[in-house]
């Protein structure tokens, strides 16, 4: 047995294991006043076989700048790592094809302020590069000082399905390609779940029905012009059915869903129907 670490979440990202492996987890809780329970069942994960291998890019110093936090989707991470490259490919977001997210930098610098140049690559299909055409997903070409620097880009509907490599740059004095060695900055790589465009029929945004907030991490609210409770069929992008019920003083609790994207179907007291999307924290 070999402790992999602690945590005070319900989740703890394991790194360092090889392809194709079969490894035994388990897991023992242990409260404030140092009580242990029993170890829980063991469950055996299969790693993925060797995906893509990509271009190196990285900074060759980080001592004056370098990425603090990038948010997109449901990603919000906070690096404090001083390499020039941090790789957070394992960490990833549920996109849909035809949509559009932000992202969000947020830059650090250790003394005097410097502007940055930044840089987002998408491998939409999976090729294990970031050359092709429109894979500079987003790019701010004018170096900027601004606290924290956003952009929008839009999922390709022609992108393949499934898991894919994303990049971020950071750069001072430079504008770089997916493969750059910059000489201030930092680089950071983590991964999109491109998934298909949702799949339930006549996704329609009566005016009559609203539901917030969105997006939520608990408790959907429904606001509408029609009193008394609706019942509900929520959908994952594969139009799938995943959650049903009625609500409860308008209320519909999602606390148990995945984050990712959904999309809901409501029907009133008359039988009418409103069906919006809606994004998971």
């Amino acid at each position: 047995n070999v402790l992999l670490g602690t945590t005070y979440k319900t989740s703890y990202y394991v790194t360092g294991l090889s392809a194709s492996t079969t490894y035994n987890f388990k897991v023992e809780a242990k409260d404030e006043a140092g009580n242990k329970s029993d170890f829980s069942n063991i469950v055996p994960v299969t790693t993925l076989a060797t995906g893509n291998t990509y271009c190196t890019s990285q900074a060759s110093n980080t001592s004056f700048m370098k990425i603090q936090n990038v948010k997109l989707n449901t990603i919000d991470n906070a690096s404090t790592g001083s390499t020039g490259y941090e790789d957070f490919s394992y960490l990833s977001t549920d996109v849909t094809k035809g949509e559009t997210y932000t992202i969000t930098i947020t830059p650090q610098w250790s003394g005097s302020i410097y502007p940055l140049r930044y840089r987002l690559y998408v491998d939409y299909n999976n090729n294990g590069v970031f050359t092709d055409t429109g894979e500079t997903a987003w790019s701010q070409n004018t170096a900027t000082n601004a606290a924290t620097v956003s952009g929008t880009f839009t999922i390709p509907t022609t992108a393949t399905t499934g898991r894919v490599r994303i990049r971020v740059q950071a750069a001072y004095s430079q504008s770089p390609t997916s493969c750059s060695t910059i000489n201030y900055g930092q680089v950071e790589d983590y991964s999109l779940n491109i998934q298909d465009l949702l799949a339930v029929s006549d996704v329609n945004g009566n005016n009559k029905v609203s539901i917030y907030p969105n997006p939520v991490k608990d408790v959907l609210n429904i606001k509408s012009s029609e009193s008394g409770e609706s019942t509900f069929n929520i959908y994952n992008t594969a139009g799938q059915s995943v959650a049903n019920g009625k609500s409860v003083e308008n209320k519909i609790n999602v606390n148990t869903l995945p984050t990712g994207n959904y999309i809901i179907e409501l029907v009133n007291k008359k039988g009418e129907k409103s069906t919006q999307k809606f994004i998971k924290k």
